[in-house]
């Protein structure tokens, strides 16, 4: 009679000690729902809040050299603008370039004249009182046929659009010697023709 109390006693206190875990096993069950629904959200980021576009002359700019000149020169009609309407990219930051192909007289036989040749300036641009500014081709810098950045805009930080221009200038060089200092050919007469391009990033 004894020994049956003593394993009735045994299995009582087994049973107190699966009880807990089997109460925690329960808990962390998550619970089915009668019924769930799903929405679907759409955002579309267009142009980061706003786009940064370049305007440049559309036209052309007709450079005539005189007897004797060792290079022509000539100013755009028409200002090249930047504007930056990206509002929700603080601080905003962008470098504008051009690039130049050959001067060519085309035809069956044409006459080049390199792009090598070809310098680039910027005066008269506009300011705003907010971020920096900086004019890479204050005085004439070489552009040939890849991207070389002339001006700069750094740390603008104003909820608005901006908007930067001026006005550029357009030198080219006629070669008169090589490399080796060698007395080139004159330029054969023509007109010569080539395409400016400005852009932005």
């Amino acid at each position: 009679m004894r020994k049956k109390l003593i394993a009735a006693a045994g299995l009582a206190a087994t049973a107190g000690l699966l009880a807990p875990a089997a109460i925690a096993n329960a808990a962390d069950t998550p619970a089915t729902p009668a019924d769930s629904k799903n929405t679907t959200v759409t955002m579309t980021v267009a142009g980061q809040g706003g786009d940064l576009r370049i305007t440049a002359s559309a036209g052309s700019i007709t450079l005539t050299p005189n007897l004797g000149n060792s290079n022509v020169q000539g100013q755009f009609g028409t200002v090249t603008g930047i504007n930056d309407g990206r509002t929700n990219v603080s601080p905003r930051n962008w470098v504008a370039s051009v690039a130049m192909t050959d001067l060519t007289t085309g035809g069956a036989s044409p006459a080049t004249i390199s792009a090598d040749r070809v310098y680039y300036k910027v005066t008269g641009p506009t300011w705003d009182s907010n971020g920096t500014r900086e004019n890479l081709a204050s005085d004439w810098v070489a552009i040939g046929s890849q991207s070389v950045p002339v001006y700069k805009r750094g740390g603008q930080t104003y909820v608005v659009g901006q908007y930067t221009s001026w006005t550029p200038n357009i030198k080219v060089e006629l070669p008169t010697v090589d490399q080796n200092g060698t007395q080139l050919p004159a330029v054969p007469a023509g007109t010569y023709t080539g395409t400016l391009t400005t852009s932005v990033i």
